[in-house]
């Protein structure tokens, strides 16, 4: 094993291993147990490892989008209640550019 992978799996190994120990100590709320230790972060977790660290990336790539999936529910559900604030977040943006003094235009242009 490479010293890059040893090290990597090193550090996983001890963040999980300290999230159950904390986990069993009772330190978490118990909203962040069921957060934390979801079995679709473990997708996540294993494909950044092998996307970071593995000769196949695209394993990597492949398992975080299975992962992101999985949350697809929560996602749109998120994505729904978040499009009713599109309107009111953009009219304050430009209220702000509008009275700073930036403008509108000078904020979009390039630098």
């Amino acid at each position: 094993m490479k010293k890059r992978n040893k090290i990597a799996w090193g550090f996983i190994s001890l963040i999980v291993g300290v999230l159950f120990l904390l986990k069993q100590l009772h330190v978490f709320p118990a909203y962040w147990n069921s957060w934390i230790f979801d079995y679709r972060n473990l997708f996540i977790l294993i494909g950044g490892i092998f996307a970071l660290t593995g000769k196949n990336k695209n394993l990597g790539v492949i398992l975080m989008l299975v992962g992101a999936g999985l949350y697809l529910n929560e996602i749109m559900i998120w994505t729904k209640n978040f499009s009713n604030l599109i309107w009111p977040i953009l009219l304050i943006l430009i209220g702000v550019l509008l009275l700073t003094g930036e403008g509108v235009t000078k904020f979009f242009k390039k630098k």
